[in-house]
């Protein structure tokens, strides 16, 4: 059909004139005619709508200014301007081709003949491209559902459409992919086909820049493009988990967060109520992940005042005084030896400065400037000698030292203290208090080898009295109410004595130091 079409326009042009009688002439004009010629048929009966589609398809792809004919209405038109050899098709020359002298002879270089159809959902297309020089052919099909892209298919395999791309980027060095295939680095020199192509620039700690570019055939394409940095991922992890956490100045939620972020120095910012607020410039690094852990410190009120009662365990220790004579628990002894005509009866009694060692616990409530030990338990064991001492029948007191009498004796002590209130301070994560009140103790000395001069005890005996107490400590909380503890407290045992009624005798000092928590 094509070959006949074009016969008839050949055998439709006037035969030349004779040449005329030799004179001088002027040079002719070069002949400014297309390159290629494009051509299209159905390639099926009753699909003549296709050739349209397919020869727009074909003007978008080629380039402006491009010097292509598509269509027979174009052909006509190079032909009713132009002058073709017709010499071959009259039989004045011998010729391979008469069409292709013919079509030489119109400035043409390439005839592209495509033959298209719809079998649905595809479209195919058939395309013989021929080099009007040579008379070199080649054939190429191209299916497809998108009418663009099944010619395209085909095209590409026989015509050179291929377009010249040039592509450069800030920073250099970047990876290059055309529809999803690495081709190279910028910068970038190449060829990339007609049509509709994707490309892509990524690199390292950057985010990936993509493009959808319609590309002419024949034609150039340049690109220049600056990559923004990736967006890195920053995690906070608040040691407290109810914390409000905001980043930049914005809000970002509650307990542990995670976001991308661009790289670079961020202001991290986490409040909770009794805490003070934490600020902080964390530093995020370029496509990694950056980790926070703010740990926001109590205020006195969630540290401190903010928890009503106290647990603490702790070291105690004390040292017995001397305070008219040797040491002596209580006026009555209830342990006296067992000659009933002795004038001085003998009790156990502890040396003056007789170390006491051992554990106390405390319970209680701590308030603003106000506070109450409920309730306390200490435990001493004497490191020293327990004596024989006889007091005088008349005093009850220990003045005379000759009746001291050394054995190899040892005391515990129990110490009982309840209902002694507190005055206290608060400043920072620091409580200092003063306590005073009154308590009970109990001394048990063993006085088994206490024999001689035929008088003879017990296996040792229990003695009560109640005491008197002041004490000054200071508590330092460390974490969520956890706070150690140190103390310096000043004890009177007080006697009961018929004669004299309640008398403070021997006194004892010391310290103790612990761990508490306060809830």
């Amino acid at each position: 059909m094509v070959h006949a079409f074009l016969l008839s326009l050949m055998l439709a042009q006037p035969a030349p004139a004779p040449a005329p009688a030799p004179s001088p002439q002027p040079a002719a004009a070069a002949h400014t005619g297309a390159e290629d010629l494009w051509l299209v048929e159905p390639l099926y009966p009753g699909q003549e709508i296709l050739v349209g589609r397919t020869e727009s398809a074909i003007a978008k792809l080629l380039p402006p200014g491009a010097r292509d004919r598509v269509g027979f209405a174009a052909l006509q038109d190079l032909v009713a301007k132009g002058h073709g050899d017709l010499a071959c098709a009259l039989g004045e020359k011998p010729c391979k081709d008469p069409v292709d002298q013919y079509l030489r002879g119109l400035g043409l270089a390439k005839l592209v003949l495509i033959k298209g159809g719809q079998e649905e959902p595809d479209y195919t297309y058939q395309v013989t491209s021929i080099d009007l020089a040579t008379g070199e052919a080649h054939a190429a099909q191209g299916h497809g559902p998108v009418l663009e892209k099944a010619l395209l298919a085909a095209l590409v395999k026989v015509a050179p459409l291929a377009s010249a791309l040039t592509v450069t980027s800030k920073p250099a060095g970047l990876a290059l992919y055309i529809d999803g295939e690495k081709v190279g680095r910028t910068p970038f020199e190449g060829q990339i086909l007609p049509g509709e192509r994707t490309l892509e620039l990524r690199g390292d700690g950057y985010q990936t820049l993509k493009k959808t570019l319609t590309v002419s055939a024949r034609g150039k394409v340049a690109l220049d493009e600056t990559l923004s940095l990736s967006p890195s991922t920053l995690v906070i992890k608040p040691v407290q988990k109810k914390a409000i956490i905001s980043v930049d100045g914005k809000p970002q939620g509650q307990g542990d967060v995670t976001l991308q972020i661009a790289p670079g120095s961020h202001l991290v910012e986490a409040t909770l109520e009794g805490y003070e607020p934490y600020k902080q410039a964390i530093t995020v690094a370029a496509s990694g992940q950056t980790q926070a852990a703010p740990d926001l410190s109590p205020t006195a009120a969630s540290d401190v005042l903010g928890r009503s009662y106290y647990l603490e365990v702790g070291y105690q220790q004390e040292v017995l005084r001397r305070r008219k004579g040797a040491y002596r628990v209580n006026a009555f002894p209830l342990n006296k030896d067992d000659a009933p005509n002795k004038a001085n009866p003998s009790v156990g009694g502890l040396n003056a400065g007789t170390t006491l060692r051992g554990v106390t616990v405390d319970w209680g409530q701590q308030h603003n400037h106000f506070g109450l030990l409920l309730l306390g338990f200490t435990y001493f064991a004497s490191s020293h000698q327990a004596d024989r001492v006889y007091p005088d029948a008349e005093t009850g007191t220990f003045n005379n030292l000759a009746l001291h009498q050394a054995r190899g004796t040892y005391g515990d002590f129990y110490d009982l203290h309840f209902i002694q209130p507190q005055a206290s301070y608060v400043l920072w994560h620091f409580m200092g208090y003063v306590q005073a009140g009154l308590g009970v103790r109990a001394l048990r000395i063993d006085t088994s080898d206490f024999t001689t001069d035929s008088i003879k005890h017990g296996d040792g005996y229990l003695d009560i009295a109640p005491y008197g107490m002041i004490k000054v400590g200071l508590r330092g909380y460390l974490y969520e109410g956890f706070y150690l503890h140190a103390s310096y407290r000043f004890t009177y045992v007080l006697s009961i004595n018929a004669r004299s009624g309640l008398t403070p005798l021997s006194p004892t000092d010391g310290f103790a130091a612990g761990l508490g928590y306060a809830f």
